[in-house]
């Protein structure tokens, strides 16, 4: 380590929520991320899509945009804090749905 540069510092706040078994090999299709995407602002994603208050899910290209001010209204409706977060993303994990099966439908899914 080098002695004239502060000690190096770990942000890890993210999570994967999910109703389905950590071996289950639909896990992946049925997971909830929640990413920090701003300071002290999270979004949650579901495979390339963003949910926001707004809107439910929508991809994330659906906010992107040359304005910056255009953007940054898209990624405040789509981003929380933490805890908020974690709080919609418990109830929108039992609620997915992939490919037209519900979470129901990928338990009795075998591996």
């Amino acid at each position: 380590m080098n002695p004239d540069l502060p000690e190096v510092a770990v942000y890890a706040r993210t999570a994967r929520i999910s109703c389905l078994p950590a071996d289950h090999d639909l896990r992946y299709e049925y997971t909830v991320r929640i990413e920090p995407c701003a300071e002290d602002r999270y979004a949650i994603k579901h495979l390339s899509r963003v949910w926001g208050t707004d809107t439910g899910w929508t991809t994330w290209s659906d906010g992107w945009s040359a304005d910056y001010e255009t953007e940054s209204a898209w990624w405040a409706s789509h981003s929380f804090t933490y805890d908020d977060a974690l709080q919609h993303a418990r109830r929108l994990a039992s609620q997915l749905t992939y490919r037209g099966r519900t979470v129901a439908d990928a338990l009795h899914h075998t591996n």
